[in-house]
């Protein structure tokens, strides 16, 4: 398997230490966070790793875990909490002073992502990671990823990765805007007037339902680092949390489409998210999320797929800009 420089060095942190433990003797632990934007390559060099632990035939001492069965799917990787559980060892509560109970770990993530915590949905923002006191106390070393594997324009990724740690601004919308239009072949708006400043998005159209369009566009948004497409704008909507959705489209998501289905309660959307409408009266106009309002449902039962939907986006404001497409 081919890696960059950044990659090849995550591995060779770890097989010296694999090799120094195949030798018989006690390698130093290793504790290294991969910190990095999706398209940098993090799953790629976990896909290395245990390569490595196989061609060496110790993949009995590897584990890899994930806290959500979304993402574990993905990756082949077991729970991280009952992986937690079956590692307890009561010695480790004695043996405090060496952490993770002397077992090496290495931590894949980005701390600029946009998931929700339970009904709260604003971004998760750890703006200065490697001077954080946190960090450098558990870690020895931070690994950070910056070279975009997906091919895309160096201009498309800088803005996307300022959309992603919210710090656009009018001229970045504008070149954003820009981008869109070139790699989209999005027909361009040079002049629009505004009759209200307001807007509230829909995602619905007659093949996808509400629900499942809306949480399909969030994840594919985070997942490649590009602004969240709304399909058709209307003056007024509300956002319904499945009463649109039959008992036949529940089916189909539960059976066929298990791992988005999943997702239903976790939509990456978040206030100050950049969008652009592409359908409907207001076509190719930027906007900014300024309010999400969720609806929580009073029934909450133990049904895995009931139970997701405990809690819905009811309604979506996006505040438009009529700066960003006079562009």
């Amino acid at each position: 398997m081919l890696l960059n420089k950044e990659q090849q060095k995550v591995k060779d942190v770890l097989k010296s230490s694999v090799l120094a433990y195949l030798k018989g003797e006690d390698p130093e632990q290793v504790l290294l966070l991969v910190h990095g934007p999706s398209g940098m390559g993090k799953t790629t060099v976990l896909e290395a790793i245990a390569t490595l632990f196989d061609d060496m035939d110790c993949s009995h001492i590897f584990l890899k875990a994930s806290p959500t069965k979304i993402s574990c799917s993905a990756l082949s990787a077991k729970v991280l909490q009952k992986i937690a559980t079956s590692l307890w060892d009561p010695e480790d509560l004695t043996q405090d002073i060496i952490p993770f109970g002397h077992r090496s770990l290495i931590l894949f993530g980005d701390f600029s992502q946009h998931p929700p915590i339970e009904h709260h949905w604003d971004t998760l923002w750890w703006p200065n990671y490697e001077a954080s006191d946190i960090v450098q106390h558990f870690l020895k070393h931070v690994i950070v990823f910056h070279q975009d594997m997906t091919g895309a324009p160096t201009s498309w990724v800088n803005l996307t990765h300022q959309v992603r740690n919210r710090t656009l601004n009018g001229f970045d919308r504008a070149a954003l805007n820009e981008c869109v239009v070139g790699l989209y072949s999005v027909p361009r708006v040079d002049d629009l007037s505004l009759e209200w400043t307001d807007g509230v998005v829909i995602a619905s159209n007659a093949v996808q339902r509400q629900y499942w369009n809306i949480n399909m566009a969030s994840r594919v948004s985070r997942a490649s680092r590009k602004p969240l497409y709304i399909t058709t704008a209307r003056d007024e909507y509300v956002f319904g949390d499945g009463e649109r959705m039959g008992v036949r489209d529940l089916e189909v998501l539960s059976t066929k489409l298990k791992r988005e289905f999943s997702v239903m309660q976790s939509l990456y959307l978040f206030e100050g998210m950049p969008v652009v409408i592409l359908h409907g009266e207001l076509h190719n106009v930027w906007g900014q999320i300024i309010n999400i309002l969720l609806d929580k449902r009073e029934k909450r039962v133990s049904n895995a797929a009931e139970h997701r939907l405990a809690y819905a986006v009811k309604e979506v404001t996006v505040q438009l800009s009529a700066e960003a497409i006079r562009s």
